[in-house]
């Protein structure tokens, strides 16, 4: 589980699910469609998997202000169990 600050204030948990699908790192969101969750209060869809040696994480806004930002700040991640 993680606990995911990308704006500061806003904090929400979002559980890492076992892989259960070949995961890409080349920016489309094929394999994430089915599991992003909308965190309204950072207007962005956040999705985690994981495997015995790895833990992946899909991070996606519509808005281009939202998604420059992550890009230039990024985020702040505390995981937990």
């Amino acid at each position: 589980m993680a606990l995911l600050a990308p704006v500061a204030g806003a904090k929400t948990k979002i559980a890492s699910q076992w892989l259960d699908r070949e995961i890409k790192v080349d920016g489309e969101l094929d394999e994430w469609r089915d599991v992003l969750v909308y965190v309204k209060s950072v207007d962005a869809y956040v999705a985690m998997f994981n495997d015995a040696e790895s833990m992946y994480l899909c991070l996606y806004s519509q808005n281009p202000r939202i998604a420059a930002k992550f890009a230039t700040d990024g985020i702040r991640a505390r995981f937990e169990g």
